[in-house]
């Protein structure tokens, strides 16, 4: 069956970067959870996989492509399951 797009929102970006990390494994507020994710976003291909802190949990970081801004959120669903997140950067 193919893939069913629909548009599952927009996500705000003011600082140029976007993470995709479970609820429960949100950086704790003492850490430098900004400076970590900076670390990904601006080396190497400005993404990747971090560690969030104190939790033992990871989640991905993202440079936003273009910099700040709003950015369309697209769900791809198969057989009713979210199969994908697409974020559309450029």
């Amino acid at each position: 069956m193919a893939a069913k797009r629909l548009l599952a929102g927009h996500v705000c970006v003011d600082s140029g970067q976007v993470m995709i990390v479970d609820p429960c494994y949100v950086m704790d507020t003492d850490s430098d959870a900004f400076g970590t994710v900076c670390d990904v976003t601006t080396t190497g291909h400005r993404v990747g996989e971090f560690l969030a802190a104190g939790t033992g949990g990871t989640g991905v970081a993202s440079s936003s492509g273009h910099g700040d801004g709003i950015y369309e959120v697209w769900a791809e669903l198969v057989d009713g399951c979210v199969a994908r997140l697409v974020i559309e950067f450029c």
